[in-house]
């Protein structure tokens, strides 16, 4: 990385190169009707520029890049680590912001007939469910009850007998009865990497929290009656919801929308607006397509994503435990046991009750977890900065050289790939959609490690692309727009 930063600044320009460029706009300066010394046209008399300075490159970077990263969207009570590595891959792969936006925008979460359908679309909701291989264990141990024919051909109550498994049986041993199972604590992850569940819930070894997925549905789930309405009487209907009576349902789950997002994201994309308007002009003659002003492009199109994503989800702090079948087991098997085991292990807060097809779902997805196919769809969308950056230059070279060119478009093209192959990373970080599980064969797995390698490996392009832009800041300088000689206004 060091000699990365030292190769780009060494193509710094010199002194005496500055001065020759200075001394070749002097005539064009003259012929300007306001010319004050320090300050250049840059070949148009309705600009005036200054050299620019750290604080300016800072405000820049501050207000176009970083800025942009804050606006990412997150899942409900999405860890702090999980959290942070969606935002550092933001800032350095916008795709990967877009690819957070597109899939919180598919959720469609707020158009929820309930509730509860609501919170299971936005990933809210879990529920209990026990381990497949402690079942495979609990037959392996299972007890045998063996009958001995009595005296006169009845048949007698047996002894009780456990599988040796090796072809014999002991007619001494103890029934191992499911109410005298031996409950012990499981193990619970880092603070760092876990997430927060509504109200209490401490679950034995051998049990887990599954995401609930949006296709969810629950029991006594009362959809409120609405006339048929056509498309824009629905849209009129859900803008004003806050302005109604809220109709009367059976559960309702707490939630909020990320208004600071919400807002950051309408400034940043206003910001970005008006830097990409700025580099029409005289900037994009200049340097072409490598023109710094255009490096905003895709984290322009991400403010926009996931300012929709924001408002079609909104946002829960923590997750909530549905009722299911298996907590009800859970909850039996702890009552049979001892006073310390029963203040050990409690499950509170639960929110709503699983339909039994739901719970199928459920356990489907706990035994083969599905795969993302979004990636055409991030694709399509993330491309497009591609497009807003052609179409402001036409991919003209102008009189960039040739190392800015290679610079910025491999930030551009590598901060879209990467962006979306990476991103999906950050729920390897917390195993969804198990929750707060431990162990790291999923987070470690060859392919985590492998896309984590290729993200390290190419942060060269967006530091590279970065080190470029602030050279093409101070070699242009910060200019201010002349209108008609009665004052400016600063670009």
């Amino acid at each position: 990385m060091l000699l990365l930063l030292l190769a780009v600044l060494g193509s710094f320009s010199s002194p005496g190169q500055a001065q020759s460029d200075t001394n070749a706009t002097s005539g064009a300066n003259a012929q300007c009707p306001v010319n004050i010394p320090g300050f250049t046209h840059h070949g148009n008399c309705n600009l005036l520029c200054r050299r620019a300075s750290w604080a300016d490159v800072l405000v820049f970077f501050m207000g176009n890049y970083v800025a942009h990263a804050a606006t990412v969207t997150s899942r409900p009570s999405q860890s702090v680590l999980s959290n942070l590595f969606n935002i550092m891959i933001a800032l350095l792969f916008p795709g990967g912001g877009i690819r957070n936006g597109v899939e919180t925008i598919r959720t469609f979460a707020k158009f929820g007939p309930t509730d509860l359908q609501v919170a299971a679309r936005a990933g809210a909701l879990c529920a209990v469910i026990k381990k497949p291989e402690d079942h495979l264990a609990s037959s392996t141990n299972s007890t045998l009850e063996v009958v001995h024919p009595a005296k006169g051909g009845g048949i007698a109550q047996g002894e009780h007998a456990q599988d040796l498994g090796n072809g014999s049986i002991d007619l001494e041993a103890p029934m191992n009865r499911p109410d005298q199972e031996e409950l012990s604590p499981r193990r619970e992850p880092l603070s760092l990497i876990a997430a927060k569940i509504h109200g209490r819930c401490q679950l034995p070894d051998g049990y887990d929290l599954i995401e609930v997925p949006g296709t969810a549905t629950f029991v006594d789930d009362v959809k409120a009656s609405q006339p048929a309405l056509s498309c824009p009487q629905r849209l009129w209907r859900w803008s004003t919801a806050m302005l109604r009576a809220k109709p009367e349902q059976q559960t309702t789950v707490s939630c909020s929308y990320n208004c600071v997002k919400i807002l950051v994201s309408i400034a940043q994309l206003l910001i970005a607006t008006s830097t990409l308007y700025r580099t029409r002009g005289d900037q994009v003659e200049l340097y072409g397509y490598a023109a710094f002003g255009l490096t905003v492009a895709p984290y322009a199109w991400m403010s926009f994503i996931n300012l929709l994503g924001n408002l079609m989800c909104p946002q829960y702090h923590t997750m909530f435990v549905v009722e299911s079948t298996e907590l009800d087991e859970l909850r039996e098997l702890v009552s049979k046991s001892d006073e310390q085991t029963k203040e050990r292990f409690l499950v509170t807060g639960t929110v709503g009750r699983l339909t039994v097809s739901a719970q199928a779902d459920v356990r489907r997805i706990y035994k083969t977890p599905p795969t993302n196919r979004n990636h055409f769809t991030s694709f399509f969308i993330g491309a497009v900065p591609i497009a807003i950056v052609g179409g402001f230059s036409s991919f003209a070279p102008g009189q960039s050289a040739l190392y800015q060119r290679v610079w910025t478009m491999a930030w551009l093209i590598f901060g879209f790939f990467i962006g979306i192959g990476v991103g999906p990373l950050a729920a390897h970080i917390e195993d969804r959609p198990v929750i707060n599980r431990t162990g790291l064969r999923g987070r470690l797995s060859r392919g985590v490690l492998l896309g984590v390698l290729v993200a390290v490996g190419c942060t060269a392009t967006a530091i590279g692309g970065c080190v470029v832009v602030v050279q093409m800041i101070f070699d242009f300088g910060v200019c201010f727009e002349l209108r008609n000689g009665d004052g400016v206004v600063t670009l």
